[in-house]
C-alpha cells in the first residue's frame, strides 16, 4: 500500500534486468566501460565491491519483516552504500538514485555526466537509519527526463548493518 507519489516522470524505459554485476560483451552498444563499473575510482561487482547495478528506471524493494524472520537474534539497524552513475557512462546522461523506507524518500541523489567531462561523476555515501517499525526498504533509479539511455547507476557495497540482540 505503499506508493511513492514523489517519484518524478521518466521516459518509463530501461535497457537491462537489475543484477549483482555488469557484464555486457565487448563494445555493447559503444559502451567503453569495461566489464565491471567503476564509481569514484573503485571497481565494483567483484568479490572485494560488491554491487546491485539498476539501469534507470528500475526499482527494488526488500521486505524487512522477510530478512528478520530470517534472521532471528539481530536486528537491522542501518542501511549504507555508495550510488551513482557509474564513471565510464559513454553519453551525456541525467540520472537519479533514490532510497525509501516504506514509501517513504529517506535519501536521493541527482548525477549529471556530460561528453565532454565522463571523469569525477557525481556519487553519494548513503547510510539510512532503519528501525524496527520499518517495514520495506526500496531503492530506485530514475532517468533525468533527457531521454538519452546510458543511465547506469548502482549501489556499490549495498550493506544492511545488523546488530545481535
Amino acid at each position: 500500500g505503499h506508493i511513492f507519489a514523489e517519484c518524478p516522470d521518466t521516459t518509463l524505459l530501461y535497457d537491462t534486468d537489475i543484477r549483482t554485476q555488469k557484464i555486457l560483451p565487448p563494445g555493447w552498444g559503444g559502451h567503453k566501460s569495461k566489464h565491471l563499473p567503476y564509481m569514484g575510482g573503485t571497481e565494483y561487482g567483484n568479490s572485494a565491491n560488491s554491487m546491485i547495478f539498476m539501469h534507470a528506471n528500475c526499482g527494488i524493494t526488500f521486505d524487512l519483516d522477510a530478512i528478520r524472520a530470517a534472521m532471528p537474534g539481530v536486528r537491522i539497524q542501518r542501511f549504507t552504500a555508495v550510488g551513482g552513475l557509474e564513471d565510464s557512462s559513454y553519453q551525456a546522461v541525467k540520472a537519479a538514485v533514490w532510497i525509501l523506507v516504506d514509501g517513504v524518500q529517506e535519501d536521493m541523489l541527482h548525477v549529471t555526466n556530460t561528453k565532454e567531462n565522463t571523469e569525477g561523476i557525481d556519487y553519494k555515501n548513503f547510510s539510512v537509519e532503519i528501525d524496527d517499525r520499518c517495514r520495506f526498504l526500496t531503492l530506485i533509479t530514475t532517468d533525468g527526463g533527457d531521454g538519452t539511455g546510458g543511465d547506469w547507476t548502482f549501489f556499490g557495497n549495498p550493506i544492511l548493518e545488523l546488530e545481535s540482540y
